[in-house]
């Protein structure tokens, strides 16, 4: 049975995207739509700068934007791991829909996954690939037959919402992904695997979530290989089986920074 495959991706020039494209189209799946959110979109400039302080912001500008125009050393640790890994695939660093174009992938850009164009684009599709893009309604989820496959960087249903690595770090739980689908509630989909990971080689909480973004192209990798083979089958979770967490304060970033550096230190 063939699936109609979409992704959605955050920006034009999303490496964690345009890799995840790359690593299925090299395993023989293929991709038939891609969602491309504009970066510039009023409504995501006023969220990110509710959510985020000024250093935050800019730096998200540097890494998600800017990155492949600036010198490395403004580059964060963060993207740093990605385009390590890049480069060990030997996977060209382009736009998504550079990569679209070159491999026949029909692509729209939109400003919001939860509007009409978007969820219009998604008829008769299968499974879609999480790759960033916004907050999901309804009229999105509902639109998919098997569901919005997503990779969490922290373990559900301990630790959801924001910040996954750092809590994970303050609160001694182990740093782990799970792949889950996403449904209305934040992290509250059903979960289809929690994998604990080895981020020992990782010395500041930038090369966690730098690292927590390659472990996550990987495993949306093998998912989607998996569930199109129908090896699956997804659990329910509850929502007092965890807690939701928020946008983390720059002094608890700095306490989170000093565990990691003395847990690395012994």
């Amino acid at each position: 049975m063939t699936h109609q495959l979409l992704l959605t991706a955050g920006y034009d020039h999303s490496k964690h995207s345009l890799a995840v494209l790359e690593l299925l189209r090299r395993k023989g799946v293929s991709v038939q739509k891609v969602i491309i959110v504009n970066t510039f979109s009023k409504k995501r400039l006023l969220y990110y700068f509710r959510q985020l302080d000024f250093k935050e912001f800019k730096k998200k500008a540097l890494d998600r934007v800017f990155s492949s125009y600036v010198s490395e050393s403004m580059i964060s640790d963060e993207v740093k791991q990605v385009d390590r890994f890049l480069e060990k695939e030997k996977i060209e660093v382009q736009s998504v829909s550079q990569f679209c174009k070159k491999n026949g992938i029909e692509y729209i850009r939109v400003n919001s996954l939860s509007g009409p164009e978007a969820v219009s684009f998604l008829e008769g599709t299968d499974l879609v690939i999480y790759t960033g893009g916004g907050i999901l309604f309804n009229s999105f989820i509902k639109k998919v037959k098997l569901g919005v496959l997503n990779c969490h960087a922290a373990q559900l249903p301990a630790i959801r919402g924001t910040n996954t690595s750092e809590w994970s770090v303050l609160l001694g739980i182990p740093l782990s992904t799970t792949l889950h689908y996403i449904v209305r509630k934040i992290d509250m989909g059903p979960i289809l695997s929690v994998q604990q990971k080895d981020y020992s080689a990782c010395h500041t909480i930038n090369q966690i979530r730098g690292q927590a973004t390659v472990f996550a192209i990987q495993d949306l990798v093998a998912a989607t290989q998996k569930i199109i083979s129908g090896d699956y089958t997804p659990q329910p979770q509850e929502v007092a089986d965890g807690k939701q967490y928020y946008t983390m304060h720059p002094i608890l970033k700095h306490l989170t920074e000093q565990r990691w550096q003395n847990h690395d230190d012994t």
